[in-house]
């Protein structure tokens, strides 16, 4: 089975990044002043754990969002990123909406995300009986601090995120008039998300 790998990621993301911030830039000219087209990239860390009692697990989260200020306190648009967990690694598309809680020029923040990714296990491929693995659901919810300056801005973020995968493994019986058994794992990835975000 073929499978992404950073260079493909990056690409994609791209990709999609310039399409969408072309398409809202000449929406929101067009629009006299009433809807501002906006941007974001964000990186950092998410932290999980599968037995907490043990260890914690630190890995990378990437996230780019672009979209419209509806009023002056509410965003929403469409987001992409990359998030690398101990033994996944998903590209989750979503919807996003933003609303600004307190403050005007430099205000806290709370934002959602909801949509769905597309998840595969690396090293998959070498575990007994493995095969196939899919993605599903995706969500966040944050919150964060924003100041601008010169039309830049600077975000520190801090979230909750989840990931639905399901792997399925495959067992040959020995036993004549048996076909394979199926077994299907779903699982629920979880972690906090700590964020750096440069927005326009």
């Amino acid at each position: 089975m073929n499978r992404f790998n950073w260079r493909d990621v990056s690409f994609i993301l791209v990709l999609l990044c310039f399409t969408v911030s072309h398409n809202l830039q000449g929406q929101s000219d067009t629009s006299r002043g009433k809807k501002k087209y906006f941007g974001s990239i964000q990186s950092g860390a998410l932290i999980g754990c599968r037995d907490c009692e043990v260890s914690r697990d630190v890995t990378f989260s990437f996230q780019t969002t672009h979209g419209v200020q509806m009023v002056n306190r509410a965003r929403a648009g469409i987001s992409v990123g990359f998030d690398a967990y101990p033994q996944w690694q998903a590209v989750p598309l979503q919807a996003s909406v933003s609303y600004d809680v307190i403050g005007k020029h430099n205000p806290i923040f709370v934002d959602a995300n909801y949509g769905w990714g597309w998840a595969w296990r690396p090293a998959g491929e070498a575990e007994p009986g493995f095969h196939s693995d899919r993605g599903g659901q995706s969500s966040s919810f944050r919150l964060g601090y924003r100041s601008t300056q010169d039309k830049i801005s600077v975000a520190k973020v801090v979230g909750y995120k989840e990931q639905s995968v399901e792997a399925d493994y495959r067992f040959v019986i020995d036993s004549p008039n048996v076909p394979p058994a199926t077994v299907t794992l779903e699982e629920k990835l979880k972690a906090l998300s700590l964020l750096l975000a440069v927005g326009w």
